[in-house]
């Protein structure tokens, strides 16, 4: 079977799709790739770049500069890697082309729009899966099966805390013509960073109420937000659950923790360094210490392309499609309301 597959845009993450399309199945992919800036290097696992090396010609792609004609050609599959604030338009034009779409987080800038894609793809049946990666991390895996087993009791509190300077994540390049640097391009830390707010999601559900407390507090030469205080009011089991979420774009070196504390133990994970800490305390105080050191960033985004295929091939469900998704950047879009007009929000 010869997959059809059309990346928009070949930056940072559409390189690393189209890397992983290669991994995963060779020359059994037809790779094509709509794109306006034409950049002429490679960008590698590590972040680091080949310059002057065409990622066209490198990865074997079928170069286009008109999308509507890319689209016309019959892809079977769209990766939707362009800025926040192109993805719903690109996936309406690629759905009623009929292709299955993989959407990159976030979802959107906005909520424009993301019905009208809703009930599109629903009517034309095909799959829509969003690529929220970090769900494929063994330690969120490890830890939504600690929870689901009762081993630290009663969740009562958690803390997620994200910080990464913004130069820094992709160093090839100037962060101030970053999608990332602007807000109308869906920039900012809340969007930029917000796999953790998925994250939480995921765990407990999504928040009843929110207040979000930050702004630009930095001398960064952006015009988002680079800090957010996210406080949330969670409820699992008719028990309220208070959860803090930091996201920012100054921390050096990077910061990723998560503290979730329950009435019997805690977790405490370190995700920079892949490091899981179990406490317990029945009767007996017992700590439990794993090492994730073995895992490979890049395994989460192959594990998701798997998925999205799998869906694809047998005609079933992808593991997050639109309306999670949706649920997950309303969230994003009322904590940057929140702070703006400094407001707790009901959800």
């Amino acid at each position: 079977m010869v997959r059809r597959v059309l990346i928009t845009g070949l930056g940072s993450i559409g390189q690393r799709h189209a890397r992983c399309l290669r991994q995963l199945y060779g020359d059994s992919v037809e790779l094509h790739a709509y794109r306006s800036r034409g950049l002429k290097h490679v960008i590698n696992d590590n972040l680091t770049i080949d310059a002057n090396k065409s990622p066209t010609k490198h990865f074997d792609i079928i170069e286009h500069n008109d999308l509507d004609k890319a689209l016309s050609v019959g892809m079977n599959a769209v990766f939707i890697t362009n800025p926040p604030n192109l993805h719903i338009e690109t996936a309406l034009k690629a759905v009623k082309a009929g292709s299955n779409v993989f959407i990159e987080k976030p979802l959107s800038h906005s909520l424009d729009r993301i019905n009208e894609l809703i009930l599109l793809v629903e009517k034309t049946k095909v799959v829509c899966m969003v690529g929220h990666q970090l769900r494929y991390h063994p330690i969120t895996k490890r830890i939504k099966n600690i929870i689901s087993n009762g081993e630290i009791g009663r969740i009562t509190s958690a803390e997620f805390v994200f910080g990464e300077y913004l130069p820094g994540m992709h160093p090839y390049e100037d962060y101030r013509i970053s999608h990332a640097a602007f807000e109308q391009r869906g920039g900012g830390s809340i969007l930029s960073l917000n796999h953790d707010i998925d994250i939480a999601c995921y765990l407990f559900g999504c928040p009843k109420r929110l207040f979000c407390l930050g702004g630009h507090y930095s001398n960064l030469e952006i015009d988002a937000e680079d800090t957010a205080h996210i406080l949330m009011e969670m409820k699992m089991e008719r028990n309220p659950i208070g959860v803090h979420i930091l996201l920012d774009f100054i921390q050096r070196p990077t910061r990723r923790e998560w503290i979730i504390t329950g009435d019997s133990g805690s977790i405490r994970a370190d995700l920079t360094k892949n490091t899981l800490n179990i406490n317990t305390y029945n009767g007996k105080h017992k700590t439990i210490k794993e090492n994730f050191s073995n895992f490979s960033r890049n395994d989460m985004f192959l594990s998701e392309i798997r998925d999205f295929f799998n869906s694809i091939e047998n005609k079933k469900p992808s593991p997050l499609g639109l309306k999670e998704a949706y649920e997950i950047l309303k969230v994003a879009i009322e904590a940057k309301k929140s702070l703006i007009n400094g407001k707790t929000i009901k959800i």
